[in-house]
């Protein structure tokens, strides 16, 4: 069909220049389809920038309406407060912002109704008459802690372990058997209160539990500590880019899997000769070897690395887009977990609090440490 060999051949030629240019024509589209993507790419990325930017507003507002509120329930409870804040220029995101009014207000009631004496008790006790609340908010990693701290009485841990007892929250021997943090969580069970009587503020059983739902529903974690005498202090943790879904790394410990929000880690590595604790001996105090990975969670303040802590993993599994879903309170105390995971047939899998980790880890490190030296 082409004809005579020299006509042929001409032929042939003619058709390789013209593929020649039709693929030159397909490679120039190509490149700029390309460019076009990526210019799409980076309009989108700037859009979403500047959407995110004009939703961020100051932890201001959400001091200002604890502020009222104590101020108000300071007055109809006969205690006198003074509200110092700090961190008040923290910016976050507006939903954020808002899903934390509750659960924030909740605490602090808890504060002038458990925690804060009547001006004359304080007196007695050598205390000024009016007491402080501190409110505040900074950022570790990625996330935002509020602080809300007051001079109050704190909590008693043999007044916790005795209303365990006598509620049947726990009995006698675990009650006996569980240190002060383990106590301190009975106060996010629902009905358990330390007031005998009920009043406006008090006594209802209602508050801290409800305050952790909210938070835990944002990703986040409640920590409590208290001196008995001294204070109360509360302590909010919650992702700063996360309402609702988080991003996790799911790692392998044995032949349990765990979650970890991806904001707390900063990196993973092969592990070396350098020893660090095992995932699993600060999750169940397990001891544990072997670890083939060398994971820091990215937990100090402005992500300055010496506030970070390493443990060791065993196997490294993908990235996901999950829903973390509340604990019951005595579940949360059992470990260092933040939450949940549904997965299939109704099964679960813990989310943890890496922070709770790293104070685990370095205290295991520091044991070592010790033991060599």
């Amino acid at each position: 069909p082409w004809g005579a060999p020299l006509a042929a051949i001409r032929k042939i030629e003619r058709s390789l220049s013209s593929l020649t240019s039709l693929t030159d024509e397909l490679e120039r589209g190509a490149r700029a389809s390309t460019s076009a993507h990526q210019t799409l790419g980076e309009t989108a990325g700037a859009v979403t920038k500047g959407l995110a930017a004009m939703r961020q507003t100051q932890v201001r507002e959400l001091f200002q309406r604890l502020t009222t509120a104590v101020e108000t329930e300071g007055r109809k409870a006969n205690r006198q407060v003074r509200v110092v804040t700090s961190g008040a220029d923290e910016l976050v995101d507006r939903k954020l912002l808002d899903r934390l009014i509750e659960p924030c207000l909740q605490i602090a009631r808890n504060s002038i109704a458990h925690g804060i004496e009547q001006p004359h008790v304080r007196e007695a006790r050598g205390k000024s008459r009016q007491a402080t609340l501190r409110l505040s908010a900074t950022r570790s990693g990625n996330r935002l802690v509020i602080g809300i701290d007051d001079d109050g009485s704190g909590v008693k841990p043999e007044k916790l372990r005795a209303q365990a007892i006598a509620t049947g929250t726990a009995t006698a021997e675990v009650a006996q058997a569980a240190d002060t943090s383990t106590l301190l969580s009975l106060l996010f069970v629902p009905g358990f209160s330390t007031q005998s009587d009920a009043d406006l503020l008090a006594g209802r059983g209602v508050g801290l539990d409800l305050a952790l739902v909210a938070i835990q529903r944002l990703g986040g974690t409640i920590r409590l500590e208290s001196e008995e005498g001294v204070g109360f202090k509360t302590r909010i943790f919650v992702p700063l880019d996360t309402v609702g879904l988080a991003r996790v790394l799911w790692v392998k410990v044995g032949t349990q899997k765990f979650a970890l929000p991806c904001t707390d880690v900063r990196s993973v590595d092969l592990a070396n000769d350098e020893y660090v604790p095992h995932l699993l001996t600060c999750i169940a105090n397990r001891e544990a070897t072997g670890a083939r990975y060398t994971l820091t969670l990215n937990l100090g303040v402005d992500s300055m690395p010496e506030e970070d802590a390493l443990v060791g993993i065993d196997e490294v599994g993908g990235l996901e887009e999950v829903v973390i879903r509340p604990l019951a309170p005595l579940v949360a105390a059992l470990g260092p977990y933040a939450g949940a995971v549904a997965r299939a047939a109704g099964s679960a899998r813990m989310v943890l609090d890496a922070h709770a980790v790293a104070v685990r880890a370095r205290a295991i490190a520091r044991l070592q440490a010790e033991s060599i030296s």
